[in-house]
């Protein structure tokens, strides 16, 4: 059973075998793994890679199953028992195993699951071997450290499409376990392992050039230095390679219940290597589409949003390990406890992960759906609404203060703050708000937390200021400060003001706290953090003075806008990042600048100061650069910004002179395909520059677009 996802010379040539399954998942069975099998055979996360003079060959081949068992059995020994060199005869070794590979998936008569699983133990050995060599090398910044042979060993995996075998593989034991057959059950999870350790070390190898860059909010630095912009392009920080098996791995998971199934029980069996892979494979699928969050709670085109959440779906699967992590704390005798704590040395690193993982599903569905409730993810049922949150919550309210608070604490913060985001459209109160609420912390921990250096949050001096690849260790504090002020009303502004967080919140996007480049927010952290200072002024225009009126603050939202970080943000691969991520970024600071200009009349007698800040900092200029990196549907928020400027005289003539009656974006504003809205706004921004005198005026009548006026 084979799965042609990137067929050589035509990535469109799908084989799409999921009408050949028709199993409801009703019939889906808790399963264990038989006894039977060599225990004593050590797993792939117990082997150190090696280089090996075992060369498999026709000749060790022989044309039975057993023998192809045996050859693969006997290589995964070989590299157990030997060294760790990435010789020339070690890739001899490698390209064997991958020509052997291709005989896997033409044995339907593997019912015992031997085949696959030794086959894919071979794949995991030698790929997370690499992974791990590559790590090291980014650990040390020495490109030249154990990196000999490993390019090639990736280059071979990727030309052989062992990620297609692989794929074809977890079908196969998909299928049968939908059956209720527990056989492939080992070889489901170690098939995980080795698709795990393949998206991980060319994600390693994708990354390393251009890792330490994150966030992107960072541009008050030497940072930039090390990116690569060519013109008016950046190169992706994710390499094709990399895509490319991550879109496999998506496709496969999005059209095969088998691959679900597989991958589910993979889960539920609370082994920590499958577990993990399982886990991050998932996790990578549902970062490449967004469709993905939604399969996860189990919500297909027939079902709906009451119907989601429950048993039998991948979500409660990852909940159902957060619980079992919290009973450690709470009842550690259990028989299910013992044996997870056999398994799993450090559960902080369980929940880390899974709460990362719920925090990236609830943003995916947000992004997916744009108007959606928490329900996907907790289900209807108001007790285990309850259960999920509150389990969440346990997680981080065992920290004991800030100098020992860790980074699965910060997750099961962010995992809330992102569920609670999925209730930022609701007009009301809903169980699921009166049940979070009360489990976001006082603000005045969230102060003091948003205050905190790295080296208090991580307990060490590692100066690390992302908690994931995408999620920087401060997005959880901007996040639920959001909600704090959101769904607190007048009381937590006035709190929030006492506080002096507006203040706190303005120094973090301008880099004031740190001796670091970074500012510990992703790039939809620092989106959440100006939204909250937009919540602080709504709520009491005396803000404005602290916020608008220095300088340094200014220019710290004018450098969120800049050229070079929306070419960033454009080739950032998380959410936050992309046409999207610039949409966001532009409009959110947009919308804070021109707060100034709505304000109540006793802040207006500020206005000439605040003025006189933006034409220093440059800003009209700057936002004029934002209709660059935007398409025209995306531009309202920021022509808004402009029609409020140019309103003063000295900020329209400084935007005429900066290019706002350009031939090219005039023309681009106004083209017969351009939303209605965006031409009436261009309309009254002419309109107010053409009231101007002749200084301001020069450039306009070749430019004003009288036929519109017909």
């Amino acid at each position: 059973m084979i799965i042609t996802l990137f067929s050589s010379g035509d990535e469109n040539n799908y084989h799409d075998i999921s009408s050949e399954v028709t199993i409801s998942r009703g019939n889906w069975k808790p399963i264990c793994f038989p006894e039977s099998w060599d225990q004593d055979v050590p797993t792939s996360n117990q082997a150190e890679l090696s280089h090996s003079e075992f060369v498999v060959t026709g000749e060790h081949l022989g044309s039975s199953f057993d023998t192809l068992v045996k050859s693969f059995s006997d290589r995964k020994k070989s590299l157990v028992n030997n060294g760790g060199q990435f010789g020339g005869s070690y890739v001899t070794d490698w390209v064997a195993v991958l020509t052997l590979s291709k005989t896997v998936t033409s044995w339907a008569e593997d019912t015992s699951g031997r085949l696959v699983y030794e086959f894919a133990a071979c794949i995991t050995l030698v790929i997370s071997g690499v992974a791990k060599h590559l790590k090291a090398s980014v650990a040390t910044k020495d490109s030249r450290v154990g990196t000999n042979g490993l390019k090639e060993i990736l280059d071979h995996a990727k030309a052989s499409g062992v990620i297609d075998t692989l794929l074809s593989c977890l079908v196969t034991c998909g299928t049968s376990l939908m059956f209720g057959s527990s056989n492939l059950l080992r070889a489901a999870c170690e098939a995980c392992e080795a698709i795990w350790s393949l998206i991980d070390a060319f994600e390693i190898q994708s990354t390393k050039e251009n890792a330490p860059m994150f966030p992107l909010s960072s541009m008050y630095s030497h940072s930039l230095d090390r990116i690569n912009i060519k013109g008016d392009e950046c190169e992706p920080f994710i390499d094709k390679d990399y895509e490319k098996i991550v879109e496999s791995m998506t496709q496969a998971f999005l059209r095969f219940e088998a691959i679900r199934v597989a991958i589910f029980y993979s889960l539920r069996q609370r082994l920590k290597a499958s577990w993990s892979s399982a886990i991050q494979i998932i996790l990578r699928c549902c970062l490449h589409n967004d469709s993905v969050a939604r399969v996860l709670c189990g919500l297909s085109s027939s079902s709906s949003v009451v119907d989601s959440g429950g048993e039998n779906t991948i979500i409660s699967e990852v909940f159902s390990i957060i619980s079992l992590c919290a009973s450690f704390d709470t009842d550690p005798q259990e028989e299910d406890i013992k044996s997870l704590k056999s398994e799993v040395s450090d559960p902080n690193d369980l929940i880390l992960q899974s709460c990362l993982f719920l925090a990236s599903v609830a943003q995916a569905i947000d992004v997916e759906t744009g108007e959606t409730t928490a329900v996907i993810m907790l289900t209807s049922s108001p007790e285990t609404q309850r259960s999920r949150l509150s389990v969440l919550a346990h997680h981080y309210s065992l920290s004991d203060g800030i100098q020992n608070f860790r980074p699965h604490s910060m997750s099961a913060m962010l995992a809330l703050g992102y569920m609670c985001s999925l209730e930022y459209n609701e007009s009301v109160a809903t169980s699921i708000r009166e049940i979070a609420v009360p489990l976001i912390p006082p603000s005045a921990t969230l102060g003091d937390y948003l205050r905190m250096s790295t080296t208090d949050a991580q307990g060490d001096k590692t100066g690390n200021n992302m908690v994931s690849y995408w999620h920087g260790f401060r997005d959880w504090i901007v996040v639920l400060l959001h909600f704090k002020i959101q769904w607190g009303g007048p009381l937590a502004i006035q709190d929030f003001g006492g506080r002096n967080i507006p203040q706190s919140l303005i120094d973090l996007l301008g880099n004031k706290q740190q001796h670091s480049d970074e500012i510990g927010l992703s790039p939809l952290g620092v989106v959440w953090a100006v939204f909250s200072l937009v919540l602080c002024l709504q709520g009491d225009s005396s803000f404005i003075r602290q916020v608008f009126l220095k300088s340094e603050h200014v220019k710290a939202l004018n450098v969120l806008i800049s050229d070079v970080h929306l070419k960033l943000l454009q080739c950032w691969g998380g959410l936050g990042g992309g046409k999207k991520g610039v949409k966001e970024t532009v409009d959110c600071v947009a919308y804070l600048l021109g707060f100034p200009f709505v304000a109540s009349e006793e802040s207006k007698r500020s206005m000439k100061k605040y003025i006189k800040i933006l034409l220093e900092v440059g800003l009209p200029g700057q936002i004029l650069i934002c209709f660059e990196h935007l398409e025209t549907k995306d531009t309202e928020i920021p022509l808004n910004l402009l029609l409020k400027m140019v309103s003063h005289r000295s900020l329209a003539v400084e935007l005429v002179g900066k290019g706002l009656l350009n031939p090219d974006l005039m023309k681009r504003l106004l083209d017969d395909s351009s939303p209605t809205q965006v031409k009436l706004q261009v309309l009254q921004i002419l309109s107010a520059v053409a009231e101007l005198d002749e200084l301001v005026t020069g450039g306009l009548v070749s430019t004003f677009p009288h036929h519109l006026l017909e």
